[in-house]
């Protein structure tokens, strides 16, 4: 059996793909914003394919793939008012139902986004501007920045849930702010 730290490790490589792909979707947004600006103002030639390309693909892709290492590094938005005073085995129990509640709903989150992207694959729905884009090429990353989120978060569940149990620290409890080391 892969125990949580295996599985970490396993998804953290997972993560450091699908951030690459959003560091490559960040660095083509700039490179196309850029150039479009100089084709528009030196060469009266716009590109008429940038928007599209930008918000339906790389905007999406940035987006999503980053949201499973961003949680990892403990990089989301956390009220950490009350874990200032607690004990650490209060904080794991605190943390387990954050994630039990959120799980569930990040699930729903990822399988209606696989349900949509598969729904506009099997229909081969493409979009009506000059380049017909297909549609379900941008829906994808959702899903597929969805999922590691949800492993994630699941994991994060089960070992902060056994260390609330056990009374050790199976998993790592996230630093609050400054004052983590008062």
């Amino acid at each position: 059996m892969l125990s949580i730290k295996k599985l970490e490790i396993i998804l953290s490589r997972i993560d450091s793909v699908l951030t690459t792909v959003a560091a490559i979707s960040l660095f083509s947004i700039m490179i196309i914003i850029v150039s479009d600006v100089v084709m528009r103002y030196m060469f009266n030639a716009p590109y008429s394919w940038s928007y599209e390309l930008i918000a339906m693909y790389l905007m999406t892709s940035l987006f999503f793939f980053c949201l499973s290492e961003t949680l990892a590094k403990n990089g989301h938005i956390a009220v950490d008012i009350l874990h200032i005073k607690i004990s650490p085995r209060l904080r794991h129990f605190a943390l387990a139902i954050g994630y039990w509640l959120s799980g569930p709903l990040f699930g729903v989150m990822a399988w209606v986004a696989a349900d949509n992207t598969w729904i506009s694959f099997k229909h081969d729905e493409f979009t009506s501007g000059e380049i017909p884009w297909p549609v379900w090429a941008s829906l994808i990353c959702v899903p597929l920045g969805m999922i590691p989120l949800l492993v994630r978060i699941l994991l994060r569940a089960v070992g902060h849930t056994l260390s609330a149990i056990k009374g050790n620290e199976l998993i790592d409890l996230p630093p609050i702010s400054v004052h983590e080391s008062d």
